[in-house]
């Protein structure tokens, strides 16, 4: 073979050599390119397939998001409420104890000036009976001290002497001033007569009387005298200042 039919042969030797080798490369590439696309279909499909559950995932944030603003909003409006509410009662209880104290107060100043005016309502009658007693005491005469006596004689006339013992034989008189013997005369008089039998007479003076007089027999003891009246009428009127207060 000569040189020529060699090279010949050696150009078709590398031209089959190199379409093999192209068709190896191209198959290569080929099944490298498919591969590529499946890989980039998984990544597409895992994309998407991430980003559907990244969307669920924010959607679900934003539900709860959504649910804890409106609990909290719920919570507030009710802590508001509650606190409202409480504001209002303890608003309210500050009121009614103001109201309160206020009318207790008012009720004690009330009570405070009634007790000061019923005190001093009291004083007076105890003042008036000791301008009374000085008055008199001073314008006492013995004539109009036995005009009192026999005036009080006729009360005595009309009492009930049947608790008194019939012992009873002595009667004590005390006056502020002596009494004239017709007067003494007449109280034994009246007094025998009331125990139906005669009874004794002592007679004593007490110019703390004031006037008229005070006759004891047995247990039994009469009080006629202006002191004893004006003492009785100052209780009277005391009593009557406490029971109106």
């Amino acid at each position: 073979m000569n040189i020529g039919g060699l090279i010949v042969v050696q150009i078709i030797m590398f031209g089959i050599v190199i379409y093999i080798l192209k068709r190896f490369m191209q198959g290569d590439t080929e099944s490298a390119v498919n591969r590529l696309n499946e890989s980039y279909q998984d990544i597409n499909k895992k994309k998407e397939e991430l980003t559907q559950k990244i969307q669920k995932i924010e959607e679900e944030y934003q539900q709860r998001k959504d649910e804890a603003e409106r609990i909290v909003s719920e919570l507030k409006d009710k802590a508001e409420k509650e606190m409202s509410k409480q504001r209002d009662s303890i608003l309210k209880k500050a009121r009614e104890d103001a109201e309160r104290i206020t009318e207790e107060t008012r009720m004690m100043k009330e009570q405070v000036r009634q007790a000061i005016r019923k005190e001093e309502r009291l004083k007076m009658v105890d003042y008036c009976q000791d301008v009374l007693n000085q008055v008199f005491q001073e314008k006492m005469s013995e004539d109009i001290n036995n005009l009192l006596v026999e005036d009080f004689l006729t009360e005595v006339e009309k009492i009930d002497t049947s608790h008194v013992p019939h012992t009873a034989d002595k009667i004590e008189v005390v006056t502020p001033k002596p009494l004239d013997d017709s007067v003494k005369s007449k109280i034994k008089d009246i007094i025998s007569n009331k125990l139906k039998h005669q009874v004794s007479l002592e007679e004593k003076t007490d110019d703390k009387l004031i006037g008229g007089a005070i006759i004891k027999f047995g247990s039994l003891a009469l009080d006629g005298s202006l002191l004893g009246k004006f003492h009785d009428s100052s209780l009277d009127t005391k009593y009557k200042i406490e029971r109106e207060g």
